[in-house]
């Protein structure tokens, strides 16, 4: 079973305010109508007044009802190394994140298996630079997390994160 989780902010928001990117709404959707409704998630970092009124935003604007997302699927954290800990607890497998430091909390984390999505928004993305970035900052000797990093996936659109997942079937994992 494929499990997703999409970030709030620079993701489903746009980067630097409260509104919902075009594209998020619609890709959300397709995400509950292929993988099931109760297999896609929003996890974010946000403290409770963010938290209270990025509900407030994505209620305006009918986001639950347009999507299928269930409104017991958006969780919470108060910080970004708390992820890993919600994506091992519900199983997910894909965290589509814009931040860096959460792709490489995700993928240092010993018990969290989940594959990060880096959603940089800009076509020149560079899977070298990224994976670059992250092995700085990890010991070469580690075969492990050396793998790790090779599951990476950045992507710079919604609708390069929609051709992703065609390719990922419904009842396994790539």
């Amino acid at each position: 079973m494929v499990k997703i989780a999409f970030d709030i902010g620079g993701v489903i928001f746009t980067d630097g305010d409260f509104e919902i990117a075009d594209e998020s709404m619609k890709s959300v959707l397709l995400m509950t109508q292929k993988y099931g409704r109760h297999n896609i998630y929003i996890l974010s970092k946000a403290g409770p007044k963010y938290q209270d009124l990025i509900m407030e935003k994505l209620l305006i604007a009918d986001f639950f009802h347009v999507t299928g997302l269930p409104i017991e699927n958006v969780h919470f954290v108060l910080e970004y190394e708390e992820k890993q800990i919600v994506c091992s607890r519900l199983g997910i497998n894909f965290l589509i994140d814009d931040h860096i430091k959460i792709v490489r909390y995700i993928i240092t984390a010993p018990q969290c298996s989940t594959i990060p999505i880096w959603f940089g928004k800009r076509k020149n993305t560079n899977i070298t630079v990224l994976k670059n970035s992250l092995t700085e900052s990890i010991s070469s000797n580690n075969a492990h997390l050396q793998q790790r990093i090779k599951q990476v996936c950045p992507c710079h659109s919604w609708k390069h994160l929609r051709k992703i997942f065609q390719k990922v079937k419904q009842e396994r994992i790539l």
